[in-house]
Order: structure tokens, then sequence, then C-alpha cells
């Protein structure tokens, strides 16, 4: 530290005490002079103030020649004084500000949660080595900006951070009471900093008032308040740390310590600053030299240019008649332009013209389709009901024709039983007669036919197995049945899933264009009735309206009541696209909007809920509904624009629209306004229904379409944009969940009908093998007849068993008979009612048939109507393109008109002209042409020869008063300069001897003689101290010799440490003052003594604060040194420490 200088400049001009002694008056006004003076060494002092500096320099001339001995001598008659007056003060001060009230450490070196109070006067921080003094040194000056390698504890502050910390802090409380108080209005009685170091190097200030408000974070704010308070942190006279103490005069030679005294007492940095502002003023003379040598040639190129300038003049009065010509000529083409206006105005006209007359004819179409449209709509619900009135007939006519063809089928089945039954009767008793006739001719031969036994025992095989596949065959049969449900079931259940996928896809669409939407307007209103509709606005407002500019969008003014929220899906399917247009008043303003929105849906604008398409612009007449008449019924609304009111009673009758809740309940409000005697009645329902009843009880109902936008009723955003993400996402949910049902049915649907194509291959297979099977066994019957048999036996146990079959045939043959004559009945009703049903369907058919004919009359109509409205809109788009084209070009030519007419009056006033622009054009070529050759013949040219004489005899003028300046700015600066270096000289040379005297008059405290000798030639401090006592020199035979530092002991080291730091504070402004290891070569006597001393000077210091570090402990040392005094008994840095007091 004691090599550092001081970065800050001083503004106090307090010293170290206030003393009436006339000596030390002298030195308190040279040192204001010397901080006055740096205070303001970035700029010279007005000439005014060299006479005062003058006669201040003759006092401090005169006051500098007294003698040591008698500067000394008034020094202790101060110091006297001093003592005196705080005994009459009772030994107490008024609180100084910029001393220091406490200091808390966090993770800082070895302090993990320290707060140290200090004394306003003298603090003794004792602790044992390693307690952590010399860091509570340290975070004094890394608080107030001292960096961490000037501390001698680290290369940055970074390494100040407690091992294995993040971050530290260091937190100082300032006194801010009594004179000198910095910004006490802000800060109050205490100014709190704090500083935080991160462990990535970077560090932040915090300055917080004394009621803990944060007044300042920028480390400016600390170089402001230092600068107030007169504190250099970096000054040794304020910190002389452990190791600077230590070493402060064992290793320190004359010039360092002359240096030292430099740094100290912030002599050293004027040095700096004057030699600067000599190097300078050494310059700025170089440079007025040299501005002096181009001064001739810069008068000589006046003259030649004045010469030239005057024979210019010759041209002049051709010039002011060229002037008269281009003023003509400008207010020439101004008169064209104002004509090609006119004539383009008027095609505008009657283009406007030909467009009204159009609109009247396609408003008379849209009329007539409109009519056509209702009917057809009329005529649709009638066939839609009549459908419906025939689905249940539909059904009927389907499940009777059902039931007959069953009847049928289970007659035909009956039917070819009982012929199959009968066939097999017949070959049975054919069987018999034959058995009968084999037997009556059998032979008695009775042996056994290998052959035949062959042939019965592969027919049993073959019976055998065809019953087993007959058995199979029902379970086959309905396993196919059961399979084609099961195929038919899934598939209705796909197309199922498939639409309501279709229809989750629509909604989440739709969701996440209406929370986009809605997000927008939660900063912009308007941003639900449009995309990008800032565009037309800002478009509006830029036009000039024949009649007013557009109401809109109308949506804006028009509000739904909170309760009567239910009714917004209704009420935006109804109006949603009418309240996101605009309404004009005038046919011209109408084409005006249509181009604008035309434009700007060029450039992203979009109606909400019209994807493509550009609003409906309204016309309205400019009246307001006539609250005499009566008050409007609807009051679910509130209308904020008049006009806007009276456009929904012209458009939408809301006068007479009626609301309810429920489609039931509507249909109920309907019946009861028509029985008192209203002729119709229209009503929506919250439900998105819309009815309409007539007398007769007719009545209407259609379904409103949902509106395809964003929310136009909202009753809190945020609250509406949740619930929309909410429904996105359950939609979205739902949606993910119904792909996956999709693809699931699909995967059951193929699973299904794999399954269904393997039992239709095992029904095929079984039924392939019974018709095997029966051949072989009728193949087998056939072999058995040709072989007759030759035992009587078996030919009659033979014919018994086609006997009993014959019996059991005809039984029957006769049950399947009367289940036929049931069959035959039942067939016969199910006939019966399939005919009657099948009559009642084609009886509502004729109707039917005349209202789809009459509906499609209706439909040719309406295409024919839109056809004729098509082509007239297509003629009015073609025409209202010539229209735009020639508004276009008239806002060209009339913005042509004001720019040309601008500029011809910005130079000229406006003349009547009988040319045109082509023949004075002409007369001004040949004009130019004669201002060229009299210009050549002189070799100039006017305006520019006048602009260059004009710029040479301004920059002549500009570069003599620039000299001239300079020259009076280089002559006071040296006068200034050599006045302040004068009294600098003299500043140091009181300096010097106060800080003599002060530290002859600290060593005369032990008994010593210690005098300092100032060599400032030389730059050379000598100190030299006679150690023996006053006894020892009085009874000396010589006198006794002085002693340099070298030969001094260590104890006497210290004490002369001492008394040199107090005599050196004596000079010092700075309101603390901190020494650290005091007393570390000192034994006990010196130690007391040097205690003591340090006692004192603190003592005899006004408004200062003194912080002393020891490692002993403080036996010896006066205990009771005053309430504004403390010893602070540092205990072993222990984790979690909290508090010291």
């Amino acid at each position: 530290m004691a090599g550092s200088s001081s970065k800050r400049p001083l503004r106090s001009p307090d010293a170290d005490d206030s003393g009436s002694d006339e000596r030390a008056e002298v030195v308190k006004r040279v040192k204001r002079e010397r901080m006055e003076n740096a205070g303001r060494r970035s700029s010279p002092p007005p000439p005014e103030d060299d006479e005062s500096e003058d006669e201040d320099m003759s006092e401090d001339d005169t006051d500098s020649d007294m003698d040591p001995e008698g500067y000394l001598e008034a020094f202790r008659r101060s110091k006297e004084l001093q003592k005196q007056e705080r005994k009459k003060g009772q030994g107490h001060e008024a609180p100084t500000a910029g001393t220091l009230k406490s200091l808390h450490l966090v993770n800082f070196m070895s302090h993990g949660n320290t707060i140290v109070t200090f004394a306003s006067k003298l603090n003794f921080l004792v602790g044992a080595n390693g307690s952590g003094k010399s860091a509570i040194l340290t975070g004094i000056a890394v608080v107030f900006g001292a960096k961490a390698s000037v501390t001698g504890r680290g290369q940055g502050v970074k390494d100040l951070i407690m091992r294995g910390k993040d971050k530290a802090s260091i937190k100082v409380v300032i006194d801010n009471r009594g004179k000198g108080a910095y910004k006490p209005n802000v800060y109050g009685d205490s100014i709190t900093i704090e500083r935080t170091i991160h462990s990535s190097g970077a560090s932040g200030y915090t300055f917080k008032s004394s009621s803990g408000n944060i007044i300042e974070r920028k480390r400016e704010a600390l170089v402001n308040m230092l600068d107030h308070f007169v504190m250099d942190i970096d000054s040794p006279l304020t910190i002389l740390t452990q190791d600077n103490a230590k070493t402060f005069l064992a290793a320190s030679n004359e010039r360092s310590l002359y240096a030292f005294f430099l740094n100290g007492t912030q002599l050293a940095p004027l040095t700096a600053v004057y030699d600067k502002i000599k190097e300078d003023v050494k310059s700025i003379g170089q440079d007025v030299i040299r501005a002096n040598d181009v001064i001739p040639d810069l008068e000589a190129k006046e003259k030649s240019l004045r010469r030239q300038m005057e024979a210019a003049k010759k041209v002049s009065e051709l010039k002011k008649e060229e002037y008269n010509l281009q003023r003509q000529i400008a207010w020439a083409y101004v008169a064209g332009k104002e004509q090609e206006c006119e004539n383009v105005r008027n095609d505008v006209a009657q283009s406007k013209a030909k467009i009204e007359k159009i609109d009247e004819t396609v408003s008379e179409k849209q009329g007539l389709r409109s009519d056509a449209e209702r009917k057809m709509e009329r005529i649709r619900e009638e066939v839609e009901e009549t459908i419906q009135q025939r689905e249940p007939l539909k059904l009927q006519l389907k499940q009777a024709k059902e039931a007959a063809h069953a009847a049928r089928k289970d007659s035909e089945a009956n039917k070819n039983s009982m012929a199959d039954c009968q066939e097999e009767l017949d070959s049975a008793e054919r069987e018999v007669q034959e058995l009968a006739r084999q037997i009556a001719a059998a032979s008695g031969d009775q042996g056994q036919n290998a052959q035949e036994a062959e042939l019965r025992k592969k027919k049993e095989g073959a019976e055998k197995a065809l019953r087993n596949m007959s058995d199979q065959l029902p379970k086959v049969e309905r396993d196919v049945a059961t399979g084609k449900e099961v195929l038919e079931t899934r598939q209705r259940e796909a197309a199922s899933l498939n639409n309501r996928r279709d229809a989750l896809s629509l909604d989440l669409d739709r969701g996440k264009r209406q929370l986009e939407s809605l997000q927008q307007s939660s900063t912009n209103r308007l941003a639900r009735y449009g995309n990008r509709l800032d565009i037309v606005l800002e478009a509006i407002k830029k036009v000039k309206w024949r009649h007013s500019p557009p109401i809109g969008p109308i949506g804006q003014y028009v509000h739904l009541h909170e309760n009567d929220f239910k009714y917004r899906d209704v009420l935006q399917g109804v109006m949603g696209s009418f309240l996101c247009s605009f309404a004009v008043r005038h046919d011209d303003d109408k084409v005006t909007l249509m181009r604008i929105l035309s434009d700007a849906a060029k450039r992203g604008y979009e109606p909400l809920g019209r994807r493509g398409q550009v609003p409906p612009i309204l016309k309205h007449a400019g009246d307001v509904f006539n609250y005499s008449q009566g008050d409007l019924s609807n009051r679910t609304t509130t209308i904020d624009n008049e006009h806007v009111l009276r456009i929904l009673i012209d458009r939408f009758h809301i006068e007479r629209l009626v609301l309810a809740p429920t489609r039931a309940e509507g249909l109920d409000e309907i019946k009861r306004l028509l029985s008192q005697g209203l002729s119709e009645v229209q009503l929506l329902s919250a439900d998105c229904t819309q009815q309409v009843g007539r007398q007769g009880n007719l009545f209407q109902s259609s379904p409103v379409s949902l509106w395809g936008g964003s929310s136009l009723f909202i009753k809190d955003v945020a609250s509406e944009i949740t619930s929309l993400s909410q429904q996105v996402a359950t939609i979205k949910d739902a949606h993910v969940d119904a792909v996956a049902k999709c693809r699931e049915q699909a995967a059951g649907i193929s699973a299904a009908e794999n399954a269904l194509a393997e039992k239709n291959r095992s029904l095929e297979r079984i039924e392939k093998g019974l018709r095997d099977l029966r051949r072989v066994r009728d193949s087998l019957n056939e072999q058995l007849a040709d072989l007759a048999p030759v035992e009587g036996n078996a030919l009659l146990f033979t014919k018994q068993a086609r006997e009993e079959a014959v019996t059991n045939l005809k039984q029957e043959l006769e049950v399947l008979r009367d289940k036929q004559k049931q069959s035959d009945v039942a067939h016969a009703e199910a006939i019966k009612v399939a005919d009657e049903a099948e009559e009642r369907w084609h009886a509502s058919e004729p109707q039917l048939q005349q209202s789809k004919h009459t509906l499609q009359l209706l439909h040719l109509k309406c295409a024919e109507h839109k056809t004729a409205e098509d082509h007239y809109k297509r003629s009015r788009a073609q025409t209202e393109r010539q229209l735009n084209e020639l508004q276009q070009k008239l806002d060209k030519v009339e913005e042509e008109v004001v720019d040309w007419t601008q500029r011809a009056e910005d130079k000229w006033a406006r003349v009547e002209v009988t040319q045109s622009p082509e023949e004075l054009q002409a007369r001004r070529a040949v004009l130019a042409n004669r201002i060229r050759d009299a210009e050549k013949n002189d070799n100039i040219n006017v305006d520019e020869i006048t602009v260059k004489y004009n710029e040479a005899r301004a920059n002549a003028e500009e570069q003599k008063a620039k000299i001239r300046n300079f020259e009076g700015l280089v002559t006071h600066l040296r006068n200034v300069i050599a006045t302040r270096h004068k009294t600098w000289e003299v500043l140091r040379s009181l300096t010097s001897v106060r800080a003599a005297a002060a530290f002859t008059h600290n060593m005369g405290k032990r008994g010593y003689n210690g005098k300092i000798t100032f060599e400032h030639e030389a730059e050379r401090l000598v100190i030299a101290v006679q150690t023996g006592t006053q006894a020892e020199r009085s009874h000396a035979a010589a006198p006794l010799a002085y002693k340099p530092i070298t030969s001094l002991s260590g104890g006497e080291k210290s004490y002369t440490t001492v008394s040199l730091l107090l005599a050196l504070w004596e000079t010092s402004p700075t309101a603390i003052r901190c020494l650290d290891e005091w007393d570390v070569f000192m034994d006990m006597m010196n130690r007391q003594l040097a205690a003591k001393l340090l006692i004192e000077g603190a003592r005899e210091a006004t408004s200062k604060q003194f912080l002393l570090i020891t490692p002993q402990t403080l036996s010896g040392v006066p205990s009771n040194m005053g309430p504004d005094s403390k010893i602070i008994q540092l205990k072993d840095p222990e984790r979690g420490q909290t508090t010291l007091v």
C-alpha cells in the first residue's frame, strides 16, 4: 500500500484539529487550497483567480520561514488548547460522518458469519494469530474498493472467499450524522455498503439508507461517497497492513520514506497532474505556431476569390430573368397537373355511378334469390319432415318383407323336407316289394357272400362318417353366421369411430385457431375480430373519407351481460360475421373501404370465421333508434354506439328477437307470445337452435351453426384462455384416443374378416364332404342291390327293417304336412302385412315427389338468380377495378398536384401563366446558353465562386479567432501552472514542518528527541532519534548523538513507527486510520508507552476514528479509555460464528 497513489480527488478541506493557534490556521488554509486545486486540476481557473493565489502565496512564503523550534512550540500550544477545549466539552464530540459503526463478514476468509461493532474514536482489535484480525482489516479495504492484490491476501477478490463457499459478502455501516454528512436527506443517519463477491470473480455493490431502502447499485456511488468523506482507501495512512507495518522502517530507505510522505499526504498525485498540464500547454503552443504559418495563404486566397466574384456580376441580370422563367415554368406544370386531376375526377364519378346502378341490380337479384332460398328452406324442412314421418313406414315395410321372406323360406324348406321324405318312403316301399320278390324266389343256398359283406362294411363306415359330419354342419353354420354378425358390428363401430375421429379433428383445428386468437386478444382486444386487423385500422386513419370514417369492427361496441353468457354461442353463430364487419355512410366510402380491405387481405388480414373473404361492408343512414316509440325487448346486450344499435335493429330486428335457455322453453315462449296476438315470433335458444312460430300452429326449427372464429364475447381473457386450453387439451386427448381406437377397430375388422374366411372354408369343406359321402353311400347301395342274398333269414330281416322304416317315414310325412299347413298360414299373413305396409309407403310417395319437384324448380330459380347476380358482380368487380385504378391514379395525381404546388410555393409565389411548359422551357434554354457563354468568357461560375469566397473569408476569420483564443489560453495556463506549483511547494513545506513538529512532539512523550529532516530537492526523508532520557542528556559530558533508524532496537523502531504515523496522520484528512501489528517488536515498556501515545493521539485528533490491531494482550494498556473507545477481543474462528461484541 505504501507505494500506491490515490486516484480520487479530495473535496473536503477538514484538518486534524480545530485549535486556535495561528500556525494551525495557516496549515488548514494551505491544505484547503491544495484540495480545491486538486478538484479543479482538469480545467484551468479563470484569470481573476491568479491575483488571489498570488496574495495567498505571499502569506504562505512568510509562514514558511518560521523556524522548526518555533513551529514546534506553536504545535504544542495548539495541542494544549485542544486538550483544554475537550475538557470544557466533557470529552464528548459531535457525531462524525464517515466513521465506521459496524462490519459484517459472511464466508470471507476465515470468517463464516462475523459482526464487529466499532467505537466512534478508538478501537483495539485483539486476538491470537489466525483469529482473523487482519481479515477484518482486509474486509474494510475490500468493501471500500481496494483490490485483493493490494491487501496482500490474494491475486483477486475471489481468493478471499472461504474455502468451499460460492460467494462472500462484506457489509459496513458508516455513520452519516453531524457536519459533513453525505446526502442526509437520502441516506439518513447511516449508510450501509454491501459488497458481494462470487467465485467467478464477479462482484457487486448495494448501497442502503438507514431505513434499509436500496439507494444505489453502481460502483460510481462508492467513488462519489469516498470523495465526499475524503477517504483514500489505497493510502497507507488510511490502512497500513500487517506486512507494511512490520517492515515500515526496517525496509524503507530515505527516498522510499519521502515517497511514502508524498503519497500519504496526497501531494504526489498533484505533481503528476501539473506535469500533464505542462505537456498539454506545450502541445497547444506548438499548434498555435503552426496555425500562424497558414494565415498569409488564407488571406491571399480570400483576395483572389473576391476579384473573381466581382467579375461575376456581369451575369446577374441574366440570372434574374432566368429566375422569373423558372417560376413561370413551375406554375405552368402545376396548372397542367390540375387539369389532369379534374379529368380523372370526372372519370371516377362516372365509374361510381355505374357501380351504384349495378349494386341496385345486384340487390334486386339477391332479394329474389333470398325469397327463393327461404321457400327452398321451408320446402326442404317439409321434405325432411315427410322423410322423417316415412321412416317408421319404411322400417315396418322392411320388417314385413323380411317376415314374409322368412315365412316363404320356411315353407319352401318344409316342402323340400316333405319331398325328400316322400321320395325316401317311395324308395323304401319299392325295396320292401323287391325284398318280398327275392324272398319268394330265393333258393336254398345259405352260403355267405364275401363281396356283399365287404360292401356292407364300407357302407356302415360311410354312414358313420356321414352322421359325424352332419352333426358338425349346424355348428359350423352357426359359427359363420356369428362371424358375419361380428364383422358387420365391427364395421358399424368403425364407421362411427371414423366419424367421431373426423369430428374431433375439426373441433381440434377450430379450438387451436380460437385459442391463438384469444391469446392475441389478451394484449389487443380487437384481435378477436380478425388477424392483422391493425393493417386495416392504420389504413383507415390515413384516408380522407367522403362523409366520415367507418364504424368498426362493430363487435367492439356490443357487450354481452355477465349473467347472459349462456347465449354467447347462438348469438355468435347468428351475428359473428357481422360483428367483424364495418359500416359506412356514403357509397364512395364503401368503395374506399372495400379497396382497403382487399389490399389488407393481401398483406395478411383475415376476418375470423370468413377464411379467404373480406367481411361485408354495411351502409347505414345515420339515424338512431327512437326510444319514444318504446324500449327494446332484448336486454341481454349493451351497445355503446347508437349507430351500431340502429344497424342491429335494421338487420337482425333485435328489438323483436326473443331468447330462451332451451329449445323446449323456447317453444313454450313462442306459443305464449302467439296467444297474445302476435302474427310471428322469432326465437333463439341457448342450445343453438333458431325457431320461428306463426299463427295456425306453424312452427319451424333449424340448428344454428357454431361460430368458427374466436369468442367475441369474453368475461375474463385469462380464464377464457385457461378454459379453452383445457378444452383443446381434452379434445386433443379424445382425438388421440379416437385415432388409436380407429386403428384398433381396423385391426379387429381384419381379424374378423380372416376368421370369417376361415369359417367359410370350414363350411365349404364340410358341405363338400357331405356331398362326397352321400355319393359313396348311394354307390354302395346300388352295388348291394345288384347282389341278391341267398339266405332267406337275411332277406326276411332286411324286409322287416325296411317295413319299419316305411312306417316311420309315413309318420314323419304326416308331421311335415301339418307343419306345412302352419307355414302356409304364416306366409299368407306375412304377405298381407307386407302388402299393407307397402301400400302405406307408396301412399306418401306422391306428396314427397311433388315437394322434391318443387324444391328442384326453386333450386333452378336460385341458380338462375345466382348466375345473374354473379354476372353483375363480375361486372361490378371489373368496374370496381377500373374505379380503383382511377382512384389510385386520382390519388397519385392529387398528391402530385399537392407536391408540385408545395414545391412551387416553397420557392416562388404563384403567377398566372399563358404559355405551356414546353414554350417556357425553350425560352429558358436560350437564356441559359447566354449565361454559359458569359461565364465561359470570364471562366467563372457565379454560384461556385460566391460559395468559395464566403468559405475562404469565414475560414480565415475563424483561424485568426482560434489563434487569438489559444494564445490567450496558453498564456493563462502557464501563469496558472506556475502559481499552482509555487502553492504546492509552500503546501509541501508547511506539511513537512507540521509532520516534523508532530514527530518531535510524539517522541518527546517517551523521553526521546526525534527529528525529521525533509530534503525536498533530493527527495529524501531523514529520521534521527536521540534515545537517552532527559536526565542522561543533562549529565552527559557531550551531547548524545542522534541515531539513524538502522541503529534503533526493535522496540525503539516500533515506537518510532507509531510516532511517525501519528505525525503523518496529523497531515491527513481521512476520517479512519487503521494500523496492523503496531506493537510487534516492542518490549513491555515501549508497548505501554506506544499504546499511551496512540490513545492520546486518538484523543487529540478531532473527528477521527482509529482501528489498532495487535496479536498480544492489552495488559499494561489503560483499560478505562472512555465511552467512545472499545477493545474488541476475537476468538479462534469457528463455523457458524455469529457476532463479536
